[in-house]
């Protein structure tokens, strides 16, 4: 079950994050004004949106507003998600300030195009300390009804399993570090999935990764393995989409893009098209690459 349409948020004031850096290895202080980066930010995300757009992807361009800023409105996959039996779930978030992203005028927009039949809000456990961030911590495996999730302090293990029990998903719990024995914040950075194809960083993952494996090859994906290395590019971060024509796109980075070996590029263009736009500015202030930046929207 692949999404036709993806909800972008347009960044009004993108930037590095505070509130996130001690929990996302991956966000680089840049040594550029804060005008300059919003403003690069701005043509990735504006190119991005053409490439999709010119290979027949719908999609949701939401304008986000100041004030408040909110340095990482640009990744909005995080605080929502949709699925196709019409749930339409609101996510507890770590960081005060990406809790602001969740605004009126953004779910009203994301209504206008999807028919919620079934609405889950997890909202009310950020009093409690329990978080649980969109399709950054949970990779749906739709076709199998599985979800897989790694554990992180932006991502509670019971809170999963009991959204996984809600929605009738089986969830598969494991844990991942990067190169450096840190935590990775998210699972989306370690494990892109889709009806066909897994990619994943066996090398992150320190726990249940058996299980993890056992689970992909049941699930009959053609598994392409990455390195930490290629993770810390986000090889991982890719979304797979399908078009207006009904052809299969696999979305990622121009880094993502180029650290994937000829043959790893042979085993993904055996089910789909791949997609590839420079965002460095993003990845690097932001700390999230291409599959953050689009929200899917089963309509």
């Amino acid at each position: 079950m692949l999404a036709s349409h993806v909800f972008m948020v347009r960044p009004a004031a993108f930037g590095y994050n505070e509130q996130t850096e001690f929990s996302n290895a991956f966000q680089q202080k840049a040594s550029t004004s804060k005008k300059d980066i919003q403003q690069t930010a701005i043509r990735e995300f504006d190119n991005l949106v053409n490439i999709l757009v010119a290979n027949g992807v719908g999609v949701v361009v939401y304008q986000d507003t100041v004030p408040p800023e909110r340095p990482d409105a640009v990744f909005p996959n995080n605080w929502f998600s949709t699925h196709p039996d019409g749930t339409f779930v609101l996510y507890p978030m770590f960081a005060p300030n990406r809790r602001a992203e969740r605004t009126p005028e953004a779910i009203k927009k994301i209504l206008q195009v999807y028919e919620a039949r079934n609405t889950i809000d997890l909202t009310c456990y950020e009093v409690e300390g329990r978080y649980l961030e969109g399709t950054g911590s949970m990779v749906f495996d739709h076709s199998n009804h599985v979800a897989y999730v790694s554990r992180s302090v932006r991502t509670d293990a019971s809170l999963a399993r009991e959204l996984c029990a809600r929605l009738g998903y089986e969830c598969v719990l494991f844990s991942a570090t990067d190169e450096d024995g840190k935590p990775v914040y998210h699972t989306n950075v370690v494990l892109s999935i889709d009806e066909h194809l897994a990619i994943v960083c066996l090398d992150a993952i320190t726990e249940n990764r058996e299980e993890v494996l056992k689970r992909l090859r049941d699930g009959r994906k053609h598994i392409v393995y990455i390195t930490l290395d290629q993770m810390r590019k986000f090889a991982a971060n890719a979304l797979m989409l399908k078009n207006r024509y009904n052809e299969k796109l696999l979305v990622m980075s121009d880094a993502a893009f180029h650290s994937f070996t000829k043959e790893q590029k042979k085993i993904i263009m055996q089910t789909c098209k791949i997609l590839h736009a420079p965002i460095s500015t993003i990845e690097q202030t932001g700390g999230g690459s291409v599959r953050c930046m689009m929200a899917e929207l089963f309509i």
